[in-house]
Parts: C-alpha cells; sequence; structure tokens
C-alpha cells in the first residue's frame, strides 16, 4: 500500500533543471527518519487550497541531503521549478507570513497572453535564506543547523530590540551609491501578491501605526538636516520597503479608477485606504516599512508619514495618468488614417464639410456642448455590435490585459485583481468612449474646452455609464458578452486581437 510523503525537490545537473516530484512510498516513513535524511525545501500550496482549512493546506517537499552534498549545493542555489511560483501566504492560526510553491496550472499558462516570469524565478543569495528561515523544520538536524538562516545584511532580524526599536543599513553618504537604489535586496518586490486565507480585511481595521514595531534608517547629519522628500527618487533610495508599498498602492489606485470609476472624493479617501492597508500587509509579511530616518550622532529621528499629504500625491496621481494615457491613445485613433485598420475614426480623412456630419451621425451631436444620444461611434464595422469597436476594444486591453510596466511584478490588472475582471469593467469602458466623444467635440470650430481636465472628463464618463448601461439593459447579447470573459466567445479574446 503506498503512503503519500510529499513532495520531492530534484536540483538541477549539467543535463537537466530542477524538478518537483510526487513522492510516494510503499513503506511509511516515521517523522524522524525523515528528519535524519531529509530536509525541508519548501511548503506546496495546491491549487484548491481555497476550500480547504488553513492547517492542513500545506504539503511539504523535501530534499535528499546525500544529493545536496554530493552535488556541492547548498540551499541558497536552489532554483525555483519551471512551472512553479512563490507565493507568500498568511496562515490564519498564527497569522505569520511564509512563502509557499504553487503549482502553475495549465489553464493558466494556456491562457496567459503575457506570460510572467514567476514560474522561472530564482531565489538566491540572502533572499532564499529568507524565505528557507520559515520553510525549514525547527528541527535542527533536518538541515544541519538553523542558525545560518537570517535575514542577511540588508535588513535586521524580525524580533524588536528591547526598546522596541530596529535599525536598517545606514544610509551611504550624500553623492554615494545606494544599495538600494537599483533593487532593493528585500526578498519581496511587491505586497499585493500576499494573499490572506481567513484573515478579516484589512480595510475594516482601523491602522494604528502604534503596534509597529519602529525600524528607523541612520544617516549622515547632512542628509538628516535637510528632511524627507516625498518624492519617487528619494523613496525609493532610502526607503526601500516603503516604496514597495507605495507602487503597489499605486496599482491598487489604477484598478480603482478601472473598475470603480473617476469621482475624485472616493477616490482620494481609497488612496489613503490603499496605502494603509499595504503598510499592515507588509508589516503582517514581517518586511514593515521603514519608519524614518535616525541621525547617527545626535539621535534624533525625522518620521516617515506615508499617509502625509504629499506622500499621497504619488499614488493620487494615478487618476491625471489615466486621463493623459487616454488623451495620447485617443487622439491617433480618432483622427489619423494610421489607425484605420484598428477601426480607429480616420477623420482627418475627411474633408472638412463632412467631419461635423458623421460626429452627428455617431453621437447625434450638434453642437460642441450638445448631448450624445446615440452610442453607433461604439459598433464594430459591421455596425450591429456595440461596444465592440476594436479601437475602444484596444483601449480597454491595454488598459486591463497589457503588464503594468513600471510594477515590480510585471503583472497585468486582470491577473493581480481576477475577481474584478470577471466581466468588463463598464466603468472604464465608459470612459474610454468618454475620450472619444471629448475628441469629437474638440472638431466643432466654436468649442470652449481649451484644456482636457479631470473634471470635464468625469462628467463626460457619466454620461456615457448611463448610455452605456442603457444599451445593457435592451440589448441582452451585449449584457452576455460583457459578463463572459472566457472562452472562444469571451471578450478577452476579442480584447486581445487589439495587440496584433
Amino acid at each position: 500500500m503506498s503512503f503519500r510523503i510529499g513532495y520531492l525537490y530534484s536540483p538541477p545537473t549539467h543535463a537537466d533543471g530542477p524538478v518537483i516530484l510526487d513522492w510516494i512510498s510503499r513503506s511509511r516513513l516515521t517523522p524522524d527518519a525523515i528528519n535524519h535524511s531529509f530536509f525541508k525545501v519548501a511548503y506546496v500550496l495546491p491549487a484548491f487550497a481555497q476550500t480547504l482549512g488553513a492547517e492542513i493546506i500545506y504539503e511539504s517537499v523535501y530534499m535528499d541531503m546525500a544529493t545536496s552534498q554530493q552535488l556541492k549545493l547548498s540551499p541558497t542555489q536552489l532554483p525555483i521549478p519551471t512551472g512553479w511560483r512563490t507565493l507568500y501566504i498568511c496562515t490564519d492560526d498564527d497569522f505569520v507570513t511564509r512563502p509557499v510553491l504553487q503549482k502553475i496550472t495549465q489553464a493558466e499558462t494556456e491562457g496567459s497572453i503575457f506570460p510572467s516570469d514567476a514560474g522561472t524565478s530564482q531565489l538566491d543569495g540572502e533572499e532564499f535564506l529568507t524565505a528557507l528561515n520559515d520553510w525549514v523544520d525547527s528541527n535542527p538536524s533536518a538541515f544541519g543547523t538553523s542558525s545560518a538562516c537570517s535575514l542577511g545584511h540588508q535588513i535586521s532580524s524580525s524580533a524588536p530590540s528591547p526598546a522596541g526599536t530596529q535599525l536598517l543599513a545606514q544610509v551611504p553618504a550624500e553623492g554615494a551609491p545606494s544599495p538600494y537604489h537599483a533593487a532593493p535586496r528585500t526578498g519581496f518586490v511587491t505586497f499585493l501578491l500576499t494573499p490572506f486565507l481567513n484573515v478579516a480585511s484589512v480595510n475594516s481595521q482601523a491602522f494604528d501605526a502604534s503596534l509597529l514595531t519602529l525600524h528607523y534608517v541612520p544617516c549622515t547629519p547632512a542628509i538628516f538636516s535637510k528632511g524627507i522628500k516625498y518624492e519617487d527618487r528619494f523613496i525609493q533610495k532610502y526607503f526601500p520597503l516603503a516604496y514597495i508599498c507605495i507602487q503597489d498602492a499605486r496599482v491598487m489606485a489604477k484598478n480603482y479608477l478601472t473598475a470603480s470609476g473617476l469621482d475624485r472624493e472616493s477616490f482620494i479617501a481609497y488612496c489613503t485606504t490603499a496605502v494603509q492597508e499595504m503598510l499592515t500587509v507588509a508589516h503582517s509579511a514581517g518586511q514593515p516599512a521603514e519608519s524614518g530616518l535616525k541621525c547617527c550622532e545626535t539621535g534624533a529621528t525625522k518620521a516617515l508619514d506615508l499617509t502625509h499629504a504629499d506622500a499621497l500625491k504619488l499614488v493620487i496621481s494615478q487618476r491625471d495618468r489615466l486621463k493623459k494615457s487616454l488623451k495620447d491613445n485617443t487622439l491617433p485613433l480618432v483622427d489619423s488614417r494610421d489607425r484605420i485598420y484598428m477601426e480607429g475614426f480616420a477623420l482627418d480623412s475627411m474633408k472638412a464639410g463632412e467631419v461635423l456630419s458623421y460626429i452627428s451621425s455617431v453621437t447625434g451631436l450638434t453642437a460642441w456642448n450638445g448631448e450624445v444620444t446615440s452610442v453607433a461611434f461604439t459598433s464594430d464595422e459591421s455596425g450591429n455590435n456595440l461596444y465592440r469597436r476594436k479601437a475602444i476594444l484596444t483601449l480597454l486591453a491595454n488598459r486591463i490585459l497589457k503588464p503594468i510596466k513600471d510594477h515590480s511584478s510585471k503583472l497585468s490588472l486582470a491577473v493581480l485583481f481576477p475577481e474584478h475582471y470577471e466581466s468588463i469593467p463598464e466603468h472604464f469602458l465608459a470612459t474610454a468612449c468618454a475620450m472619444i466623444v471629448i475628441r469629437f467635440r474638440l472638431r466643432f470650430p466654436d468649442h470652449q474646452i481649451p484644456k482636457i481636465t479631470g473634471y470635464i472628463l468625469q462628467k463626460e464618463t457619466y454620461s456615457q455609464l448611463i448610455l452605456l448601461r442603457k444599451a445593457r439593459k435592451a440589448n441582452p447579447q451585449l449584457h452576455q458578452w460583457m459578463n463572459t470573459r472566457h472562452g472562444p466567445y469571451g471578450w478577452q479574446k476579442e480584447l486581445l486581437s487589439g495587440f496584433y
């Protein structure tokens, strides 16, 4: 009778890469026998883990100690096998975030248009030791010694000092290269991939900074006297973990604008929540954001406050970035004849007297400040399928399916926030249509729109959202299509055509 032990890690050789195999034995091995012959490399999170309790979701991965010695391998040289990825899971029994491995399913591999390198990444040096510190058995005999697994030199131990204060590596002298500037070696690149299983959402909890251990970065008096600048380069250089929180909050803000709309007051309130949430997640992951600067001579401190108005501007700026992106992308789609292959409107190819007549025929506009009464401009070439014009689908695909280039995860919104994209986000669809309509209004010679402001875009979006919802209600086929993402007739396949 076979007995399932877990998984066996087979390290890379000169001919083959690393693999993880099911480990099934015909004889029941005792834990003591395992501990003296193997060391635990990792935990595996099954694909169906969401349906299991936190106490039973982990399956162990072991490596033969003899094999490791024969190949002269140390844990710092163990890459993640192709087809697997690293996740950081917060268990609900002790609320400690631990790295685990998860197999990338065939469906994910086949359905991914923009494959990430998450499955073939490699934890090396201090990063792997940081992860291994949580992976290994508490029994030192399982792998030789436990003291070798530490956070290394970049970040101090997570255990608080008697005074409740921790110091990170010192800030370099002014003008000197910083170890943080290019890529902070924290072992983390994003906290957005830190799922919480059966844990109350931090959105519903008050953020209490007094509960967090303080992590000050020592600096020279010259740097300290200048104070903290809430600018990208400064925070990235001196506060790498705080910068990750800011970057993650930006992506959350981008997702909010896409899925929930442009309302300014609601968006600003959400940005504050997003920053607080990322600070909380970072702390729970054992990588709390830095608390500020500490003068190495006087011991005085200056606090880093990511909820400060100037810090929040770094996140709130996503609203202006969305507006600018749509302005830049709709201009050629509306005007240029070079975008006809994308079902662009090519107004520049029309005669002067034809432009306004065409705009009126597809929108109902008869004046620059008139009311849009038709959404015919959203239809594809057949004229039968509203909101399926390739130009509009391209804007949508660029927003939700394209990897976010300025985020370290290199994943798309649809991958990072899948629950928000089972259906087409009608708020962004309305926003894209709104910017096209604004471009139409600018074609009227007597228009009074000196600048496309956020308020103008928000107002136009509201009108387009009403028209979109009316169209969905009157057209069951449109409604069904917007709610069907996958499959040969799903909207994702159609959106992707905009990239080719």
